[in-house]
């Protein structure tokens, strides 16, 4: 079985990165299957190709041409080329990229962005770490490459519970994305299998038109400063071990209100607070310190199937900024305290 590192090879070796004038293409429609056709140039070589595109790859060129989706899943074929074909044909003489697998289109790719291997971004993060170090929670599919690189060095037991720490990374290498590349400071909670997050990145990695050696430059350092902050999550965590909490859900009512979280996801909150399954992840109790309402966060993003991802992230946030920001609160109503 391979490794991360050569799932990321795999793909990279696999990968062609051709560009094309989009006004130049039209589509061949077949059995609801649709390809491109396209003079493509790659490297020195120009050719003409029919690129397979995958439903992901097709949902990006009918947003490139402003063809609504709805509406293109739902027309018969000889319409659906009709209408891409008049579309592509006013695109004019712009050139476009697109990132081609084995599969056929993996994505398309504004050609002022460079093409950046995940590997090389992968690799930069790696630099970044002292000694040794394991790549978990990592996956790979069409567009996003995600992984935590969590080194040696932050590994630590307490609150009844192997402790690990390092970054979270994401890339998409089309950069046809709203956060095509984030950094994270990441911790992991053995038992119960659960993580919280920091973001603490205030510039935003400039891409467009860089040189590919530019853009890792920064990913580097946006890595390093990912790394800088996982030794105060670690240990405002384990401190939060001694703050005593007596009215939990008056607690965790008061920091959700404080986060933004909605009251479906408050509401949840509340009611794991007795859950069993919860409990056992903090020696089968009842909740008794702040380190044990920073596991209920932890623990209901990354468990709960009732909570959305995007407020899934926003729990394992506030649980990270919980330990990271480490402020006093009142251990009967959660308000901050000086």
């Amino acid at each position: 079985m391979q490794n991360f590192e050569e799932m990321l090879r795999t793909r990279d070796e696999e990968t062609r990165h051709v560009s094309f004038v989009l006004g130049d293409c039209n589509v061949n429609v077949d059995d609801q299957e649709v390809h491109l056709n396209a003079v493509v140039a790659e490297d020195s070589k120009v050719s003409e190709e029919s690129l397979h595109m995958t439903n992901e790859s097709f949902r990006q060129l009918c947003n490139v041409i402003n063809f609504p989706i709805p509406f293109a899943n739902r027309i018969d074929p000889e319409l659906l080329k009709l209408n891409m074909d008049f579309l592509l044909s006013h695109s004019g003489n712009a050139m476009y990229s697109a990132l081609l697998s084995p599969q056929g289109v993996r994505a398309f790719k504004d050609p002022t962005y460079p093409y950046i291997p995940s590997l090389d971004i992968y690799q930069g993060i790696v630099n970044q770490v002292n000694g040794a170090y394991e790549t978990g929670f990592d996956g790979i599919d069409e567009l996003r490459v995600q992984a935590v690189i969590m080194p040696l060095e932050f590994h630590d037991d307490f609150g009844g519970s192997i402790i690990q720490g390092g970054v979270r990374f994401s890339h998409v290498d089309s950069w046809l994305d709203d956060k095509p590349i984030k950094f994270e400071s990441f911790l992991h909670r053995e038992t119960g299998g659960t993580g919280m997050i920091v973001d603490r990145q205030t510039r935003k990695l400039r891409v467009a038109k860089k040189a590919p050696g530019d853009v890792l430059a920064q990913a580097k350092e946006f890595a390093k400063e990912a790394v800088k902050h996982v030794p105060d999550m670690m240990k405002g965590f384990q401190d939060s071990l001694e703050e005593p909490v007596d009215r939990p859900e008056t607690v965790v009512r008061r920091i959700s209100k404080d986060k933004g979280i909605p009251k479906k996801v408050q509401n949840i909150l509340v009611d794991q607070l007795s859950d069993p399954a919860f409990q056992a992840t903090i020696g089968g109790r009842e909740p008794k310190n702040m380190h044990d309402i920073i596991a209920l966060f932890m623990f209901v993003g990354t468990h709960n199937v009732d909570v959305s991802f995007g407020n899934s992230e926003q729990l394992l946030s506030a649980a990270g900024e919980l330990a990271s920001d480490h402020k006093h609160r009142c251990d009967l109503c959660g308000h901050e305290v000086a």
